[in-house]
């Protein structure tokens, strides 16, 4: 038996003077966004040729940094993006085949929020890292 959706929309724009309410969408900030990402696995079994029961680790770091200029006009582009990031994977055996892993991971965002939590705008307060 088919099972499955369908989705019908219609829009309909009311206006007189339809040429008296263009506008243009345009991206007038430039983005100068660069960063690094670096990344190791060390594989214990391949390394050392001997059993232990830590397999492997992997160890990442990101770095981010984004600036923008928009001139004279006055731009709303959200600057919150991934500014660090670490994290450190282990993986390892418990019994023969039978194993576990684990993450750890540290993330710093560059931005901010606004608290709206009873409704009302409260503050405008930084992003905290995030471990």
């Amino acid at each position: 038996m088919f099972r499955g959706f369908t989705v019908t929309e219609k829009y309909h724009r009311l206006g007189k003077n339809p040429d008296s309410l263009k506008w243009e969408s345009a991206n007038i900030t430039e983005l100068k966004t660069w960063g690094i990402e670096s990344s190791v696995n060390i594989n214990f079994d391949e390394l050392l040729k001997i059993q232990i029961p830590v397999k492997s680790v992997d160890i990442a770091y990101l770095y981010m940094n984004s600036s923008k200029a928009s001139g004279e006009y006055v731009s709303y582009y959200v600057m919150d993006y991934l500014k660090h990031k670490f994290t450190l994977g282990i993986n390892s055996t418990i019994y023969k085949k039978t194993g576990f892993s684990m993450v750890f991971g540290y993330s710093d965002r560059n931005g901010s929020y606004t608290d709206y939590s009873d409704g009302k705008e409260k503050t405008t307060s930084d992003l905290q890292p995030l471990i």
